[in-house]
Formats: C-alpha cells, sequence, structure tokens
C-alpha cells in the first residue's frame, strides 16, 4: 500500500499510493456526491469507505505478518549469535582452565624438585656435621661425642676480632 519514493520536489517523501489504490482525483466526484447528498440522505456511499478502511486492515495484517516474520528471523539471527558466543566463550574458559593447570602442575613439579633439593643438602648437612663431631671427637677427646647432628661443634679456640684501629689525629692541625 505504502512505499518509499521521491516526491516532485527532490525530497524524499515517506509514503505514496501503490498503482491498485484509487488516486485523489478518483475519489473526488465520489466524496462531492456523498457530501452533497448526505444532506439528503443519511446512507451515503459506505460501501466505498468500508471497502476502503477493509483494505487498510488488510494491509494492516500484511504489514503485522511481516512483522512478525522479520521480528522472528531477527530473534533466531540472536539465538543463533548468543549460541557462538557461549561456544567460544565456553571454548576460552576451557583453554584458559587448561593452561592454568599445565602452570600449576610444572609449579608443583618446580616446588616438589626445591623440595628434593633441600632434603638432599639437610642430609648433606647432616652427614658434614656428623663427621665433623667425630673428627672433633678424636682431636679433643670425647667431651664433645654427645653433639646431636643439628648443632653443629663448636671450636675450643675462641675467634677474637682485632681491635678497630683509630684515626690518628695531629694536635697541631686541630688548633688552626
Amino acid at each position: 500500500m505504502f512505499d518509499e519514493q521521491s516526491s516532485a520536489s527532490g525530497s524524499r517523501s515517506r509514503y505514496t499510493l501503490e498503482d491498485s489504490e484509487p488516486t485523489v482525483g478518483q475519489r473526488s466526484p465520489n466524496l462531492k456526491r456523498s457530501y452533497s447528498t448526505a444532506s439528503s440522505n443519511n446512507s451515503s456511499d459506505v460501501s466505498g469507505e468500508s471497502d476502503n478502511i477493509e483494505e487498510c486492515i488488510a494491509s494492516m495484517v500484511v504489514r503485522r505478518d511481516q512483522l512478525r516474520k522479520r521480528f522472528k528471523e531477527w530473534a533466531e539471527d540472536v539465538d543463533k549469535s548468543a549460541m557462538r558466543l557461549r561456544c567460544i566463550t565456553d571454548n576460552a574458559l576451557v583453554n584458559q582452565s587448561m593452561r592454568l593447570e599445565k602452570i600449576l602442575g610444572d609449579g608443583k613439579a618446580r616446588i616438589d624438585t626445591i623440595v628434593g633439593d633441600q632434603n638432599r643438602i639437610r642430609e648433606q648437612l647432616s652427614s658434614f656435621v656428623s663427621m665433623l663431631s667425630s673428627a672433633q671427637a678424636q682431636i679433643f677427646g670425647d667431651s664433645s661425642v654427645g653433639l646431636s647432628k643439628s648443632e653443629f661443634p663448636t671450636t675450643s679456640v675462641p675467634v677474637v676480632k682485632p681491635a678497630a684501629k683509630l684515626p690518628l689525629t695531629d694536635k697541631r692541625q686541630s688548633n688552626t
């Protein structure tokens, strides 16, 4: 019934009449006759107006059906897009989860390696302390044999720090 098309002035008119619809000139005599006979005859030509109303209703029904169809297509497109986004998001979450699990696994392996190295060093230190303890017992007697493996043996010679040297000042320089 209505289509967009350019008007004679060059601007775009929103609606135009279709070929099947009568033009204004074709309706004018009927309208003039209706109005002129309206005073004399209360039952004017209503069938032409009712046909026009029925055509409007029919065109509105067609337009409604077109809009329903467009809305349905739009809703389906939105559903497809949402499904694609969910798939992309799910895949990204799975990939991120797998990367995090790998990082955690690598971190756990590194921690296990460090703990193993610490245990090995602790065992080496323990055996070194026991060797020192037995050597001290052989050198200085049996008094230090009672040391546990976690204690470091003390030496019988005390460690003496050398005294700090104080700078000498010249008294002649200080009087000036």
